[in-house]
């Protein structure tokens, strides 16, 4: 359990370099899957769904008030989710990579809809700092400033925590899915792959 929270506590670091703080790029699914891959001992999964990750919404770009799906908390709970399913039941690498982007997207999708909620309840504050401003007190926007990351992170942390503990759970014959209805982990792999790239075409054709 301790080992799962230091994750979460990790995960929530990765998430705030988003759109919060820093914005080094490190939680950019490209490398947050291959860092959490070699945190698991299994840098290969993390690769290969950091790459499925970065290519599906690469033409949504965090610019301005556009903020895209949140694709680190989904990198993340798809890379340990898929992980743990391997080293727990010995599923080929295939069939947990697919079950674990099939099941953190939409998590992905409702971590956004919570963080939106929660800026939006941030903005409440700018008002009161104003005042404070106004007043002389200047060290209230370090203040509301530091309270705004801490929120984000706590919601990070816990959100990461509670559904990967549920994934975590899931039973065998979640992760076996493909193979116990005769399809072909690898073929839906590739399929994967040439909708990943096309996205990456069509967003290299508009760019140009």
């Amino acid at each position: 359990m301790s080992d799962l929270i230091l994750l979460s506590v990790f995960v929530a670091l990765l998430s705030c370099d988003t759109l919060v703080f820093g914005q080094f790029m490190l939680s950019r699914p490209v490398i947050t899957g291959p860092i959490i891959g070699w945190w698991l001992g299994h840098p290969y999964i993390g690769f290969i769904i950091g790459i499925c990750m970065e290519l599906m919404w690469i033409r949504v770009i965090p610019v301005g008030v556009t903020i895209p799906p949140d694709t680190t908390i989904a990198t993340a709970l798809a890379t340990a989710g898929a992980i743990n399913a391997v080293l727990k039941f010995g599923i080929d690498d295939a069939s947990a990579i697919i079950m674990a982007l099939a099941i953190s997207i939409p998590c992905g999708i409702i971590y956004k809809v919570i963080d939106l909620r929660v800026r939006m309840r941030n903005c409440l504050v700018v008002d009161k700092v104003k005042r404070k401003i106004i007043q002389g007190k200047t060290s209230s926007v370090n203040v509301a400033t530091l309270l705004g990351i801490f929120k984000i992170f706590i919601l990070s942390f816990l959100f990461f925590l509670i559904f990967i503990s549920l994934i975590y759970k899931a039973p065998e014959r979640f992760w076996i899915f493909i193979v116990r209805h005769n399809f072909n982990p690898r073929i839906i792999l590739r399929f994967i792959y040439i909708v990943c790239f096309a996205e990456l075409f069509e967003a290299f054709i508009k760019w140009k």
